[in-house]
């Protein structure tokens, strides 16, 4: 708004009408009418008014009906930069400080008389003022003018150069609110509304008409463009109205006419009043949208937790996999402990110490690393455990009921390591485990490595058909695991041949102790399809550390061991040793 004319006085010394005659200005006019009488208390009162002059809070100074200073305070004098030249004479006139100033430069280019002229014609209207002067170093002074009955005026210089700099930040933070913004006092009168919230408000021109609302009108006019639903008005501002003064805050979400999400919140104020934000969160409504339906078409269950550990999303396949009730989430947050809680009540973990489990649990996943366990859960199942933490905190949990995929890797395991016709390792399984053997014989462990052989089992097979030849070795299979220790590895290398590593024996009497055990349950007549068959072997037998600890050496070791007892006959048990064997019948 434009000042009027008696506003755009630079440095009128008139008084405004909002500043009242101070006693001390009547006690100068009391002076000057009765000099004379009682002195000695109009000598304290001019004491006491110089006093106060000086100790006022900015510049005051005061002319008489002949527009002479009477008042000058120090304050004064240093706040507009008065020379001690300026009052060599006594106490200016009006005039002569125009002229000071007019020379000084303070009214611009020009002619110095014209300047005077001007503002000597202003004074003698006698207007109330109040105006801001910016000083040329930057100081911005307020100004206010009052004139005095019986003539004369009493005008005061405030530097309100931090206040203007601090509002004019608060300005700029408001306006620079990535929103809209409103403030209102303890009077619940507004006292600032930036121009993204005016652009937000329907009809905004209307509400602000008359200058900043109070809160009243503020919620009404809101209510009647439909900001709060299309319920009772009267009903809901009063509701919004007693919501607000309980000093609550307040968050509620309305859909503007363009279809975007604005969330509005109400944070009261700690001297009284309360701001009012209003940002646009239509953006986060959709990424929350896409999440959500991210969350329930996951190929698993999956739980979003904050950096506390609450739960704050999570897809209905979670409530599937771990049977959770609805009831245990509804009107309330859950925390993870709650939920690890309600599973142990249900026996999910029967041989854990519950509290120092959760303990275990929640460290590992405050620590902000990866984490991936199983579960075997008490219905058989097997779950995958997948933590990923979230960046600013929290984590999200992924389950997988991974039992089927177990199942099959177990079958694909089976299929690639173990005889699908006796279920002894097959040649590639004794292949790792006798390198792992061997690695233990190197650290001191004596290891025995049988290779057996059926004896003419081809002749069974070209007899009785390869259908029964198998059936034989099944059975077979069977007798000789149910002859091994834990230690030991018993395969079937294919066809008729089986092999044994032996861990653990201390001399040649414990491998021979075995292969005579696998001779005898090989000897076991077996019945297949109505017939009976009576088999028989050839064992041969390598040592390590003692024959060597390379996997070609023992394996062509035990081979030749194999081969010398095959030269022998059915039945025969012999050791490789420096190119002698030994016989064992």
């Amino acid at each position: 708004m434009q000042p009027t004319q008696s506003q755009n006085i630079q440095d009128s010394p008139i008084a405004e009408e909002s500043i009242e005659a101070s006693p001390q200005t009547t006690s100068l006019e009391s002076l000057a009418r009765h000099q004379a009488d009682n002195v000695e208390q109009m000598i304290g009162e001019l004491d006491l008014l110089r006093s106060i002059v000086e100790q006022f809070p900015g510049g005051l100074c005061a002319f008489d009906e002949n527009l002479r200073m009477t008042v000058c305070n120090e304050y004064l004098k240093k706040l507009l930069n008065y020379p001690p030249e300026l009052f060599g004479d006594g106490l200016p006139t009006i005039e002569q400080l125009f002229r000071f100033k007019a020379e000084r430069g303070e009214y611009g280019d020009g002619d110095v008389e014209q300047h005077v002229r001007s503002r000597m014609a202003l004074v003698a209207q006698r207007l109330p003022h109040r105006y801001e002067r910016r000083m040329a170093d930057g100081r911005v002074i307020e100004v206010r003018g009052r004139p005095l009955d019986g003539g004369g005026f009493v005008t005061t210089y405030v530097d309100i150069s931090e206040k203007r700099r601090n509002s004019t930040q608060f300005e700029a933070l408001m306006n620079g609110f990535p929103g809209g913004i409103a403030v209102f006092d303890a009077g619940f009168q507004m006292t600032f509304c930036n121009d993204t919230l005016k652009g937000r408000i329907p009809k905004a021109q209307e509400l602000f008409a008359n200058g900043l609302p109070n809160m009243e009108q503020y919620i009404w006019h809101n209510a009647r463009q439909g900001a709060y639903g299309q319920s009772n008005l009267s009903q809901t501002v009063a509701r919004r109205v007693r919501a607000i003064r309980s000093g609550r805050i307040l968050k509620h979400e309305v859909t503007t006419s363009q279809q975007n999400y604005v969330e509005v919140t109400v944070i009261p104020l700690k001297e009284g009043g309360f701001v009012e934000t209003h940002v646009d969160v239509s953006d986060n409504r959709m990424r929350s949208n896409q999440l959500e339906a991210i969350v329930e078409h996951f190929p698993g269950a999956v739980a979003m937790f904050d950096k506390e550990l609450n739960l704050v999303l999570h897809n209905q396949q979670h409530r599937e996999m771990w049977s959770y009730p609805d009831e245990l989430f509804e009107g309330r947050q859950v925390k993870l402990r709650e939920l690890i809680e309600y599973n142990a009540q249900r026996g999910e973990f029967p041989d854990q110490d519950i509290d120092q489990y959760i303990e275990n649990r929640m460290a590992a996943l405050r620590s902000g690393g990866h984490q991936k366990i199983q579960h075997k859960c008490a219905d058989g199942r097997t779950l995958e455990i997948l933590s990923t933490p979230i960046e600013g905190g929290g984590v999200v949990t992924t389950y997988f009921d991974i039992t089927e995929r177990l199942a099959q890797e177990a079958k694909s395991m089976e299929m690639a390591y173990y005889s699908q016709l006796t279920g002894l390792p097959n040649r590639a399984l004794f292949q790792d485990r006798l390198n792992i053997a061997l690695a233990q014989a190197e650290r001191g462990t004596n290891i025995a490595v049988h290779f057996i052989d059926i004896h003419n089992f081809k002749r069974i097979n070209d007899t009785a058909g390869q259908r029964t030849g198998d059936k034989i070795l099944r059975v077979l299979g069977g007798r000789l695991m149910e002859t091994r220790r834990e230690t030991d590895t018993f395969a079937h290398l294919g066809g008729d041949e089986f092999a044994v590593i032996q861990i653990g024996i201390d001399d040649l009497g414990g491998a021979e102790i075995l292969a005579r055990r696998v001779l005898r349950t090989i000897r076991e007549p077996i019945e297949v399809d109505g017939m009976i068959f009576e088999l028989d072997a050839y064992v041969g037998i390598s040592l390590s550390p003692q024959n060597g600890t390379f996997f070609d050496e023992i394996q062509t070791k035990s081979s030749s061991a194999l081969f010398n007892a095959k030269q022998v006959g059915p039945g025969m048990i012999m050791f490789y040793h420096s190119c002698v064997n030994h016989a064992f019948v």
